[in-house]
């Protein structure tokens, strides 16, 4: 691994003379210049007297040429570092991208990316920039491992494409306005909002590109009241702001309390996000909200349930270890075809789409546990687990939550 930081050239290190030397060195010269130019001394002596005058001036430019050396050389040192780093950035992790990348094509899943190039010391000028670039490419490591992390054994996944809801997302605000600027905002620490921003930046970039993004928030290392001046200072900044996009819900209702604090006309500016929920349901049908995109929380509650059940009865196995549920857009229009006001969810368990139990019965009494996090997307996630336990009963299964 390289360590940019802490490299320098040995010999140019000792060949300069330290800038505190240089600074005495001039006051001294320029202290003995004033003095011999005040000095009085007779006739006789004033060719020593312009000599000293003389040696004292050449000693000052001396210091002046010895201290814009410095500079000069640690201009050039910090080019040097630029370079090797570029170098490595170029000669190494760029290759190691592009190989990797082209493994995961082949459908390689065993390779891991490591970004061996160090960071500038210094982060102003074409250093910050390159840190900016090596900081985009350690991103772009991390989301990749998290693709090739050496699997858990799992039997199937059911959920939605985080990458694919961003693209929705981005779609349907390409669409709504066409051209304009466009705010960015997210709790981005969590994978699947890093790929939710992803998807929504890539359809901008490749199908509308007259959208400018003109910031991206990371909330994740703010508090809610940072996070509110935040959102004050890009729409004081950004007076044409056109659409808002959060990753996720907590991200979204902060934004809705800033509008609404400032009295901001509804449908002014377009919002998406993403899941249910009352007050968001509420915020839709007022027009705070433009849409939401859902993802199905009830079916990824009963689908899991069923699926194992189908397993253990009759050894069923899923045609993909991902069995993807499709995004959905909810606008006012069919906002009553997925939520209740009070009530939550529609209820989906029982639709044409959704898994059926086998016929085949059970040997013995069965349990299926489902483990949730403490979060209210999962209430809606139980809501479906719930009713897949329902329709099990009759077989002899029971499903804890």
């Amino acid at each position: 691994m390289n360590h940019l930081a802490s490299q320098t050239n040995p010999n140019r290190s000792h060949s300069v003379v330290p800038v505190w030397i240089a600074l005495l060195f001039a006051g001294l010269s320029a202290a003995a210049l004033w003095a011999l130019v005040n000095a009085s001394l007779p006739a006789s002596q004033a060719a020593v007297l312009w000599a000293g005058r003389l040696a004292a001036a050449a000693g000052l430019a001396l210091a002046l040429a010895l201290l814009l050396g410095r500079l000069f050389t640690r201009s050039a040192a910090q080019a040097d570092l630029l370079a090797d780093a570029g170098a490595s950035l170029a000669g190494e992790d760029t290759p190691a991208l592009a190989r990797s990348l082209g493994a995961l094509n082949l459908g390689d899943l065993t390779q891991r990316l490591q970004v061996v190039t160090q960071a500038l010391p210094d982060d102003d000028g074409p250093a910050g920039a390159y840190n900016q670039i090596l900081a985009n490419l350690k991103d772009c490591a991390h989301s990749y491992n998290w693709i090739t992390t050496p699997p858990c054994r799992r039997l199937f996944y059911v959920g939605t494409d985080s990458f694919q809801e961003g693209q929705t997302a981005g779609k349907v605000m390409g669409e709504l306005l066409g051209e304009g600027q466009v705010l960015v905002a997210g709790h981005l620490v969590q994978d699947n909002l890093k790929l939710r921003r992803d998807g929504f930046l890539t359809t901008l970039r490749q199908s509308f590109p007259r959208m400018q993004v003109v910031h991206v928030v990371n909330t994740s290392d703010l508090d809610d009241g940072q996070v509110q001046e935040t959102y004050r200072d890009c729409l004081r900044q950004y007076p044409r702001l056109a659409g808002f996009y959060a990753t996720d819900q907590e991200t979204l209702m902060l934004m809705v309390d800033v509008l609404s604090a400032q009295a901001a006309p509804s449908g002014r500016i377009k919002i998406l996000s993403h899941d249910l929920s009352d007050r968001t349901a509420r915020h839709i049908q007022d027009g705070t909200i433009t849409a939401t995109i859902d993802q199905n929380p009830m079916a990824q509650g009963y689908d899991p349930v069923i699926y194992l059940y189908n397993h253990l009865v009759s050894g069923w196995q899923p045609s993909s270890g991902r069995l993807l549920l499709q995004p959905a857009m909810v606008t006012r229009d069919n906002l009553d075809q997925f939520w209740q006001m009070g009530r939550g969810p529609v209820q989906v368990a029982s639709g044409a789409d959704r898994p059926r139990p086998v016929d085949q019965r059970p040997n013995h009494p069965l349990k299926i546990a489902m483990v949730s996090l403490d979060f209210d997307f999962f209430n809606t996630v139980r809501e479906g687990a719930l009713a897949a336990a329902r329709l099990l009963q009759p077989c002899g299964v029971q499903v804890d939550w």
